[in-house]
């Protein structure tokens, strides 16, 4: 199985949701599934809307579904254009060079507590 599920919108972006993002995304409530459908919808246009993380997490961002519950990803071009290549290949991002810059790779869905421990 793919560890990657993509989404392909109006606009030229790629969307790929690893595994274990729809997997935390199918444990949502039905009400936060809308919700946090609603901001990967938004991300295209909007790669920045989140919150760029530090430390080890460089080069990811994170948005917040609610006050819980987080929605954790990068962005291709992002990352390139800042220099955070390093930091997610091999990672996160095993094959950098496949990928498109209008890429945004969801990385992880769910809880707060926890999910980024479980980010590498």
């Amino acid at each position: 199985m793919s560890q990657f599920l993509i989404l392909e919108f109006d606009t030229l972006v790629s969307i790929q949701i690893r595994k274990r993002a729809l997997e935390g995304f199918n444990g949502l409530s039905r009400k936060l599934q809308i919700k946090a459908d609603e901001i990967i919808q938004r991300l295209p246009s909007e790669h920045t809307l989140g919150k760029s993380l530090e430390g080890p997490f460089k080069g990811l961002r994170n948005i917040w579904i609610t006050k819980k519950f987080r929605i954790i990803y990068c962005h291709c071009e992002d990352c390139r254009n800042n220099g955070w290549v390093s930091y997610n290949l091999n990672k996160r991002c095993e094959n950098c060079d496949d990928y498109p810059p209008d890429t945004l790779h969801i990385i992880r869905i769910g809880p707060r507590g926890g999910m980024y421990d479980e980010v590498f």
